[in-house]
């Protein structure tokens, strides 16, 4: 059961996650960048509300795993379902991944961490397309796993978008991202300078239906394969035949 003292937790931890865009980035939260969802240097995920962390940037650097090897797969269309995006159920933050994977493709003592407000997701995406996309979704859930008490973290969120911002999308990912194999489904992937914060950024997007899954963190995007796979498979099992 969470307890008052656990949301609290949860909520400061989102929202240093939030914070954290600015120093990975190198602009405000409000600032705009050039181009499409790969243009600009992306948010940080989650650190630690005690003012005593002190973790460096290698402690944050993701396990290697099954997942820190993909093979060079191209692009192919994602299946497609008869789904609107305001029929989609999005599981429950702590319900979203399998914890297993991430302890062992990211970090040992992963956990989940904190939840983002709606608001929040948009300021943590790369780039204006994908912030702008953001936005505009609905529903939206935002979730932060890592290693508590530490920067080493990422964020994994779930969106549903109409047709239109889907199509715009996917049509901005096709152009700039790297295509990647997760599981069945073609995802695309992109690696960021970490600006001094991490050794190297990425984002690993997932689009099946009218969903599309976000997951971002320090390393490369295969590092983040079986997580996205994962996620995908529970929003799939919540909502049969997306």
């Amino acid at each position: 059961m969470t307890t008052g003292m656990d949301a609290v937790s949860h909520r400061a931890s989102a929202r240093i996650a939030v914070a954290l865009v600015a120093l990975v980035s190198g602009v405000s939260l409000a600032g705009c960048g050039a181009g499409t969802p790969g243009a600009t240097a992306p948010a940080s995920a989650s650190a630690s509300s005690s003012p005593s962390s002190s973790s460096s940037a290698a402690s944050a650097s993701p396990a290697a795993g099954p997942s820190s090897a993909a093979p060079t797969v191209s692009a192919s269309p994602t299946p497609t379902s008869s789904f609107d995006a305001s029929n989609l159920v999005l599981p429950a933050c702590a319900d979203l991944i399998d914890l297993t994977i991430a302890r062992e493709d990211f970090a040992e003592g992963s956990e989940f961490t904190g939840e983002m407000l709606a608001d929040e997701i948009p300021q943590g995406m790369p780039g204006p397309l994908a912030r702008s996309t953001a936005a505009s979704a609905s529903p939206a859930h935002g979730c932060v796993f890592g290693i508590p008490n530490s920067d080493g973290a990422f964020t994994v969120s779930v969106l549903g978008l109409s047709s239109g911002a889907m199509a715009s999308l996917r049509a901005g990912l096709e152009s700039s991202f790297t295509p990647v194999a997760v599981g069945a489904d073609t995802a695309y992937g992109h690696t960021y300078d970490g600006n001094g914060l991490y050794a190297s950024y990425a984002a690993l997007y997932v689009v099946r239906g009218p969903a599309w899954i976000a997951v971002l963190g320090p390393g490369e995007p295969t590092t983040y394969r079986r997580i996205a796979q994962s996620a995908l498979e529970r929003l799939v099992a919540a909502n049969p035949g997306l």
